[in-house]
């Protein structure tokens, strides 16, 4: 009983179970330009709006876990018919704006979630915009402006 007593007043630590290492999530949000024309976003644990404004818009990586984010890409065009969007998102919800004359291409693998387009629009495509990526336990929304 005495062994007892002293372990629960005396506990061990336990590298496993100490504080510092229970919850070790990436927190916070950014945009990172590598160049003018391929751009990383992030978001973990938050929500947010960016914009995206380049005139040599060629791919974009988006990283969202456990975030709301939204994405206008109203001011960028395309360097050249074609771009990717990558798309790596988790328990997150992520609303995209494109131009009217961009056409969207999805080729995602979705798990539990959806990537849904609203406001398509009947008019002429000059642009195509291809998604790629995984969305998982998520909803991608895509409106057209």
């Amino acid at each position: 009983l005495g062994s007892i007593g002293l372990s629960m007043i005396f506990p061990k630590k336990n590298k496993f179970w100490s504080r510092k290492s229970q919850w070790s999530f990436e927190k916070g949000e950014g945009i990172k330009v590598e160049d003018e024309g391929n751009i990383k976003i992030s978001a973990a644990f938050s929500s947010g709006t960016k914009f995206i404004n380049t005139n040599k818009f060629v791919s974009a990586d988006i990283s969202c876990k456990f975030s709301g984010l939204e994405v206008y890409f109203d001011n960028a065009v395309m360097a050249e018919d074609k771009a990717v969007l990558n798309l790596n998102i988790s328990y997150s919800g992520v609303e995209l704006y494109i131009p009217r004359n961009w056409h969207v291409e999805n080729r995602t693998n979705v798990f539990l979630g959806g990537v849904e387009v609203e406001n398509r629009a009947n008019t002429v495509y000059t642009n195509t915009l291809i998604l790629t990526g995984y969305v998982s336990l998520s909803g991608v929304e895509i409106h057209y402006i």
